[in-house]
């Protein structure tokens, strides 16, 4: 491996490689204190080491015995300039990180704090994802946690809660109070924390036959948390209006807006919106961060430029009228419901999509359970269906597959810092419907074995099957694009309904190592 940045030099791993799941500390052997140590809270330290037991080791430099050709550059990453880490292997990049001071969504960190991410597979190219760790000079090698204990979780003074720029913000009762109208939200390592609004936003005012709406298209925002998207408009009334749920792609009834906006292209602005474990309390991005940009899409077929040749005078046959086609709709089919669309069933394409329709129709979330496969790796597939099933034009399905974390059975509470070794592939992508009702798409789910720290009952009893670890994935179609028969596959009516995202709880296989049923556990 080649390193560059922060530390430059090449590393050799030991021949055994990397585990899955197993964390890989690079660090710096020649400095003063020249020592490396990890907190007993989250992880299990090696009592000789004073290492976590189950991380790798790599010191660069020539102190404290390191071998490795590498060593740190003199930058000090505590007066928040700009650094960088990249790791290369083969010329190919594995992994690359840059720490911007213009990127508002960094936190800013108490001294002698260290930056992790706030969860384990998070995208570590956005600064809003990552938190301060939960001790002082982190925890080389433990696992990434969502949550400190109660006392790390504390404030203890105003100013801790203001580091990242909420000059509002005060520490009550070892709780950071946040500005609810400054677009923070109080994280309980990161004192108040910009929460990055979505990226883009455009109303696309749509015509089909005599109906007229306007169809907000969200792009995401630069965090992964378990976020949801609001977006408020103005009619031409000036009346705001808003509608704040997880769907990315909103269709509204409005398609006239409030005049001084309308002059500007504008029809409202689209927010990112945090909330607490039970949804009593939420946090948005600050207001007109993120216009909707109003497009009206052009005619598919463009007039015909030069006079046509004189009709025949002799009657024609009457020509036959081209069908009218309308708006295509995208959905989760498959046997996780009796019939297509679950409980909106032969319902209206709005149902369980707005707070009107919910009310009426028994709405829930809907799930599939998987076993994952111990050797090669589990074929699994989701479809997509389109109505009118008939439709002839090409559809492109957008969607993505996010992880929420590992769980016990019968606990809907998350397992912080447990791995269950289960992955599905790929993540996200993209998916085309054409001339068929639906398509497949195939997923890979595999696990990998789980070892413990030590091989005692208590270890079986931490991760036997009977405690049926699982990890829960959630399917989404965020978006989708029609292509309406005038070509180019542009932004033209589609929308996606009804059921538009899927559970995927993935539970362990019994057989094999790693589960505490076996010589391995």
């Amino acid at each position: 491996f080649t390193l560059s940045g922060l530390a430059t030099g090449t590393i050799t791993l030991p021949t055994e490689g990397i585990a899955q799941g197993q964390y890989v500390v690079i660090w710096d052997a020649d400095d003063a204190d020249g020592s490396l140590s990890a907190s007993t809270s989250y992880c299990s330290v090696n009592a000789q080491t004073k290492l976590c037991e189950q991380a790798l080791y790599i010191a660069c430099g020539g102190g404290n015995g390191a071998t490795q050709n590498c060593a740190f550059q003199a930058v000090d990453v505590s007066s928040n300039n700009d650094w960088n880490v990249t790791i290369v292997a083969e010329q190919h990049t594995i992994d690359s990180i840059r720490y911007d001071n213009a990127d508002d969504y960094w936190p800013v960190l108490s001294a002698d704090f260290s930056y992790a991410l706030a969860f384990t597979g998070y995208n570590n190219q956005y600064g809003a994802n990552f938190v301060r760790s939960c001790t002082t000079q982190g925890t080389p090698g433990a696992a990434t946690l969502a949550n400190c204990s109660a006392t790390d979780s504390q404030c203890a003074f105003t100013e801790q809660c203001q580091l990242s720029g909420d000059g509002s913000a005060a520490c009550v009762s070892h709780q950071c109070v946040c500005d609810l109208n400054g677009g923070f939200y109080p994280d309980s390592r990161a004192g108040c924390q910009r929460i990055p609004p979505p990226m883009d936003c455009t109303a696309y005012v749509m015509k089909n036959n005599s109906q007229r709406f306007t169809k907000f298209v969200i792009s995401d925002a630069a965090i992964d948390a378990d976020d949801v998207y609001a977006v408020t408009y103005f009619d031409a009334n000036a009346v705001d209006f808003t509608r704040s749920d997880r769907a990315r792609v909103k269709t509204e009834t409005i398609y006239s807006f409030d005049a001084d906006l309308h002059e500007e292209n504008i029809a409202g602005y689209a927010q990112t919106v945090l909330q607490n474990e039970d949804g009593s309390k939420s946090w948005s991005s600050l207001a007109w961060s993120t216009n909707c940009t109003i497009v009206t899409p052009s005619p598919t077929f463009a007039p015909t430029q030069t006079p046509t040749a004189a009709p025949s005078f002799a009657p024609t046959d009457a020509p036959t009228a081209a069908p009218t086609w309308q708006t295509p709709k995208v959905y989760i089919s498959g046997d996780f419901c009796e019939q297509d669309r679950c409980e909106c069933f032969e319902q209206a394409t709005d149902c369980c999509l707005s707070a009107a329709a919910s009310a009426s129709s028994n709405c829930s979330g809907h799930e599939v359970v998987v076993t994952a496969a111990t050797a090669h790796g589990l074929l699994v597939y989701n479809a997509f269906k389109v109505f009118p099933e008939n439709y002839p034009f090409p559809v492109r399905i957008d969607w993505v597959i996010d992880e929420l974390g590992t769980f016990a059975s019968g606990n809907s509470t998350r397992l912080e810092g447990v791995d269950a070794g289960l992955r599905v592939s790929p993540l996200n992508g993209s998916a085309w419907i054409n001339g068929t009702a639906f398509v497949n798409l195939p997923f890979w789910v595999n696990q990998s074995e789980i070892v413990c720290a030590d091989n005692t009952t208590a270890c079986a009893g931490q991760w036997t099957h009977e405690a049926a670890l699982r990890s829960l994935f959630v399917f989404e179609a965020t978006a989708c694009f029609a292509d309406g028969g005038g070509g180019g596959g542009d932004a033209d009516d589609c929308a996606t309904i009804y059921p538009q995202q899927l559970q995927m709880i993935i539970t362990r296989s019994i057989e094999g190592d790693g589960l505490g049923v076996g010589a391995r556990k």
